[in-house]
């Protein structure tokens, strides 16, 4: 993570190492190329208008593949894992879902496809009215942030969501990812941004917004 390198042999077994799970990784990526065989030339445009405020959300999307039944993916393969024990790395999948929300207002539905070195996840399509409801709540929430800064961090709200209705355990997981610990890196020491606002997980939780905002943008 810090971008040392390792000495005289020990790169080569680095090496080796790291290039090991290439190979089930591309052999998954092929057999999806194989079936979602035809790739849709050119590109999607998103427009989207958060009523409210007046913001518009405009892009153009592409990469998209077609089955042989006429279905559309977004196939995109992910360098890292996707899953961490038996759940997944909720963080990681931030942006990949804001993406699969845009491209359910691109004319058709759309699943996503994640090929990971931990395996292949699919996010599939939804209503276009779902994910403009999404995208608006979400473009809400953006527009809060730029009047403060949110009592919330991506990493210990997924470790909150994922700990259940027990709000006392969802505290602790979300205090031990949020300030870390013995040889752990915490998700403020590693944001100065965070650091400067809210140094440790009881300022983030101080004003007791922080569980309605982890639902709200991560939930």
């Amino acid at each position: 993570g810090e971008g040392r390198l390792p000495l005289a042999a020990f790169g080569a077994f680095s090496a080796r190492e790291l290039s090991a799970p290439l190979g089930e990784l591309l052999g998954r990526y092929r057999e999806q190329l194989t079936y979602w065989h035809e790739a849709e030339e050119g590109q999607r445009e998103l427009s989207h208008l958060h009523a409210p405020s007046g913001v518009s959300l405009s892009d153009w999307l592409g990469g998209l593949r077609r089955n042989a039944d006429g279905q559309l993916a977004s196939l995109q393969l992910v360098s890292g894992k996707l899953h961490e024990g038996r759940g997944y790395k909720w963080h990681s999948l931030v942006r990949h879902w804001v993406r699969h929300l845009g491209l359910q207002l691109c004319g058709a539905p759309v699943r996503s496809l994640l090929v990971s070195q931990s395996g292949t996840l699919e996010l599939p399509p939804l209503a276009a009215e779902q994910a403009r409801a999404q995208l608006d709540s979400l473009i809400a929430a953006w527009l809060e942030g730029l009047r403060r800064p949110l009592p919330v961090a991506c990493k210990a709200a997924c470790a909150w969501l994922g700990a259940g209705e027990d709000e006392e355990r969802a505290a602790r997981e979300a205090a031990k990812r949020y300030d870390g610990g013995f040889g752990v890196t915490g998700e403020a020491a590693a944001s100065p941004a965070l650091t400067r606002v809210y140094p440790d997980f009881a300022s983030l939780a101080a004003s007791g917004e922080f569980g309605a905002w982890a639902e709200a943008l991560y939930g």
